[in-house]
């Protein structure tokens, strides 16, 4: 007796064996952020301790920076690129870990809605934003942020605004975005 041969499952057509998707579909512009966080922080561990102290000093934001008399003088390079540099630093590959994921997950969302260039922008403009409620909170403190935690904060602000929002003509929310009363309870 002959047991009956188990079918053989073909390749879907296109040559693709695979016929699930793939685990990271990455807008580019996303994945170009993400290269560059992980670039900085792999860069910053091969650094002597006085060149990691100047990348520090330089691009992490402190608010003292901007209200104490002559610290904006004394350091006009880090006063200008820290609002957005700090975003660039993290502490450890941990803060870098939630970050980056938390970044893929509600960047992705957003950079497909927006397209790089606005993109690009929303990130700038979140973690300026981001800096500057802390400059209101707490505008003498000396001590340094660091992390893109800002700006992810604004690509989740963004995929919630997308979903209370959404607009006929772009594609709809994901899910579960999709009913606007899990986007409310998700905010809060």
């Amino acid at each position: 007796m002959t047991e009956p041969s188990s079918p053989v499952q073909q390749p879907p057509q296109g040559g693709n064996p695979r016929a699930e998707p793939p685990m990271f579909n990455l807008p580019p512009i996303v994945t170009w952020v993400v290269a560059a966080n992980v670039l900085v922080h792999v860069g910053r561990m091969f650094l002597s301790y006085p060149a990691q102290e100047w990348l520090f000093r330089t691009f992490a934001y402190m608010p003292a920076r901007y209200s104490v008399e002559g610290a904006f003088a004394a350091d006009p390079v880090a006063a200008i690129v820290s609002p957005i540099g700090y975003t660039l630093l993290h502490a450890d590959f941990m803060h870098l870990f939630m970050n980056m994921s938390f970044f893929m997950a509600f960047g992705t969302v957003v950079a497909r809605r927006m397209g790089e260039l606005k993109f690009l922008l929303l990130y700038a403009l979140t973690a300026i934003a981001g800096v500057v409620t802390l400059q209101v909170l707490n505008s003498d403190s000396t001590a340094i942020v660091i992390g893109a935690s800002g700006a992810v904060s604004g690509m989740v602000g963004a995929v919630a605004a997308v979903a209370l929002k959404p607009r006929p003509d772009r594609l709809p929310p994901p899910r579960p975005f999709n009913d606007p009363r899990n986007a409310a309870v998700f905010i809060m």
